[in-house]
């Protein structure tokens, strides 16, 4: 893809979470103390059932973990906590990776005339995966993914 021509050398790329605050609701499922992480907000992360990077941000990441108490809100440690010690560029292309109910078939992103979906999560049952199959092959490309991709 002509995008990952401009990454950086540690570079991870998904959908980027922004200024996110810990949830301090001790009976909610993403419950954080502030024994834990004592910051009202959280660094940027990325979220998401799929990452793309380069070795090098793994490595450099991997390189800081000796640094940090285990932390149980995996993504927020390794591509938020530590990707920021070990100045690892977080590259938001979040049309990319999408949930199956908004992959909208009219305005999907594509590149050489092939839908650019690297991922799309939200089955539930096998005959989901075939469905989303479908979906991205019936992807008629219309030519927006430039026009829609420099807004990012």
């Amino acid at each position: 893809m002509k995008f990952l021509q401009k990454w950086k050398d540690a570079c991870i790329t998904t959908n980027v979470q922004y200024s996110a605050n810990p949830i301090r609701d001790p009976n909610h499922k993403w419950f954080v103390s502030t024994d834990e992480f004592p910051a009202d907000v959280y660094p940027n992360y990325l979220s998401g059932c799929v990452y793309l990077s380069t070795s090098p941000a793994i490595a450099a990441i991997l390189a800081h973990t000796h640094e940090i108490d285990g932390f149980y809100m995996d993504d927020v440690l390794f591509t938020g906590i530590l990707a920021e010690r070990a100045n690892v560029t977080l590259s938001d292309q979040r049309a990319h990776f999408v949930w199956a109910t908004s992959f909208d078939l009219k305005s999907a992103f594509c590149e050489d005339g092939v839908p650019t979906a690297f991922s799309m999560w939200g089955a539930e049952v096998p005959e989901d995966f075939e469905e989303h199959y479908g979906r991205l092959k019936e992807r008629n490309c219309n030519g927006n993914f430039w026009k829609i991709f420099s807004l990012f």
